[in-house]
């Protein structure tokens, strides 16, 4: 009986030690990846205002600073929040090392008491002579012994009570240093907030600026919206083409089961990776999103996106994001060339593209370049349409791709 409460004691004891090395584990692996996070959006802060500088040296292109501008607000909220989130881990570490240290002060009390009563009984008892006489009364050879071991205890726990002490102390300096260095670390997120603020108040004043210098290119806006209206339509129609071309493939197709399979199981393989597909470009920032939106921050133009834009670095390539086949190539007027690249029943769009690196028919595969993204040189971008579909039903890149 006695065996069997011990196994499940010592059972329970390591599955609790398991759980909180678990946690121990999980919270260092998140911390890790939140940093990871915090540092890639850094870089893309970085690369958007690369990217502006760019646009504001060719001048009259106020439509893309202006996208710009609204990704470098949204990504410095981001940053922003993610600063705020790091300090209340700051100020939580911070209170568990206050408690720590008021907890090692209180033991460091203790023993100051316990050894100052040690203390006290070694003056009154300082004699030498007296430890021997102490032994030398004893009425029994049991009673010698066990004064003897009494005598040897106290003079053990003296010396363990000054190494407790010393102990204490190193461990309340330590606490002290690691608290300090933390409350720097606040200040720093402070200061850094405070700047990223200051930023953001600085973006948004030049946002509202531009707004209203737009005011005076009216016929301008609405002449750039409705040839991104005309382009998306040419996607649109080619979408439909290739849909149209899969359906009566599978139609004359001799073993139409046999066809539909390969097209459904490639299809699958594609949704599977859904959240984990790479991104079209190795860098690049998001400026205008998926859906309606209101051109130039202007209420009475609005537009559709079909997918995401996508503004990268000069001479930047996209790339497949899974493997498939390309099959189109098409030009559109007053734009670069479009690549559609087929996987299964879906198909990845690539459009304003410049010099490619892929041809008709060709198989590619994940992470394989397509071409180089088309460099406007008057409005000094560089900027990738991509858009994703279902069959002829068009879908929010941003949730396939990876985060």
């Amino acid at each position: 009986m006695k065996a069997g409460i011990v196994r499940y004691g010592l059972i329970f004891i390591i599955s609790m030690f398991s759980v909180l090395v678990f946690q121990q584990s999980s919270a260092e692996k998140n911390k890790a990846s939140l940093e990871q996070k915090k540092s890639k959006l850094e870089e893309e802060i970085s690369l958007t205002n690369r990217l502006l500088e760019d646009t504001r040296k060719k001048k009259g292109n106020i439509v893309q600073e202006l996208n710009l501008l609204n990704t470098l607000i949204r990504q410095r909220d981001l940053l922003v929040a993610k600063l705020k989130n790091d300090m209340e881990d700051i100020d939580s570490e911070i209170r568990v090392k206050t408690f720590r240290i008021n907890e090692s002060r209180d033991k460091l009390e203790q023993r100051r008491k316990e050894y100052a009563k040690l203390i006290y009984i070694a003056y009154k008892n300082r004699d030498a002579n007296m430890d021997l006489m102490y032994l030398l009364a004893s009425e029994s050879l049991t009673q010698l012994f066990a004064r003897y071991e009494y005598l040897v205890q106290y003079r053990a726990n003296r010396l363990s009570s000054i190494t407790e002490i010393e102990r204490l102390l190193v461990i309340i300096g330590e606490e002290i240093v690691g608290l300090e260095q933390q409350r720097s670390k606040v200040m720093e997120l402070e200061d850094r907030i405070a700047s990223e603020r200051d930023k953001l108040i600085a973006d948004q004043a030049r946002i509202d600026r531009m707004v209203k210098n737009l005011n005076l290119e009216e016929k301008s806006l609405k002449d750039d919206l409705e040839k991104k209206r005309r382009e998306m339509k040419e996607i649109e129609n080619l979408i439909a083409k290739e849909v149209k071309k899969i359906l009566e493939e599978e139609s004359k197709s001799n073993n139409f089961d046999k066809v539909h399979a390969e097209n459904k199981l490639i299809s699958d393989k594609f949704n599977e990776n859904k959240g984990r597909l790479p991104w079209p470009t190795e860098k690049g920032v998001v400026t205008c999103k998926f859906g309606e939106y209101d051109v130039a921050n202007r209420n009475n133009l609005e537009a559709i996106n079909l997918g995401i834009d996508i503004a990268t670095v000069p001479g930047a390539k996209a790339r497949a994001v899974f493997d498939g086949v390309v099959t189109r190539i098409a030009g559109i007027k007053g734009t670069g060339r479009t690549v559609i690249v087929k996987h299964g029943n879906y198909f990845t769009v690539y459009h304003n593209m410049g010099k490619l690196d892929v041809v008709l028919n060709q198989q590619v595969k994940m992470k394989q370049a397509i071409g180089e993204i088309f460099y406007d040189a008057t409005k000094g971008q560089s900027i990738l349409q991509f858009s994703i579909w279902n069959m002829n039903k068009n879908e929010n890149p941003e949730v396939w791709l990876s985060n």
